[in-house]
């Protein structure tokens, strides 16, 4: 009867030892894909904020022959601001893109395309300013920019969902039940701007 006891409570302690090693890995899983998040969404961070400082330039540089369109560059400027706010918001959670958070930001990014998109066709209407290097070079490096983030934006998405699908998976599911605030669930950041995108004037210089 003692034997059987022994043998019941070490049979237990095995259990309950081999449970904790199990959510261990299950936690430490967890930790580095919420890891790989934050870093794909810091390569979206990096770019925007490439772009959010381009536009500004862009926008002096062609202050000069545009004189008669003060509210296009006043539009063009706020919206990069509101965008830029919207980016800081999300930085000072820790970087994590909860869903309220980065919707406001796809609102203010895709209000900031718009207004982009109407400086371009003002730009078109300014032949002088092809030949303007610098304009010319700031018009090319956020094209450069833009191609970055549609590609840090793809990324990130798969990233969230490996996240996603690992902490709705057995056992890692338990972990954020008593680890909520750890391991948040990470909204993905969905094309909204897309159309405007798609309708912005192509300029040649």
């Amino acid at each position: 009867m003692v034997t059987f006891l022994i043998v019941l409570i070490l049979g237990f302690l095995g259990l309950v030892v081999l449970l904790a090693l199990v959510l261990l890995a299950a936690y430490n899983g967890l930790v580095s894909l919420r890891e790989q998040v934050k870093s794909a969404f810091s390569s979206i961070d990096v770019a925007l904020r490439q772009r959010f400082d381009m536009i500004p330039q862009l926008v002096d540089a062609a202050k000069g022959a545009m004189k008669f369109e003060k509210e296009t560059f006043k539009e063009v400027v706020e919206a990069r601001n509101a965008a830029k706010a919207a980016l800081d918001s999300i930085s000072a959670n820790g970087g994590v893109a909860t869903e309220e958070l980065l919707q406001n930001l796809q609102v203010k990014t895709a209000a900031l395309d718009s207004a982009f998109a109407g400086m371009k066709i003002q730009l078109e209407a300014y032949p002088d300013l092809k030949s303007v290097e610098t304009v010319k070079q700031l018009q090319d490096g956020i094209e450069s920019v833009e191609n970055k983030i549609a590609f840090s934006r793809n990324h990130y998405n798969q990233t969230v969902s490996d996240y996603q699908t690992k902490r709705s998976q057995f056992p890692s599911v338990i972990v954020p039940m008593f680890f909520p605030s750890q391991f948040p669930t990470f909204a993905y950041y969905q094309d909204t701007e897309k159309e405007a995108i798609q309708k912005r004037p192509e300029i040649k210089f």
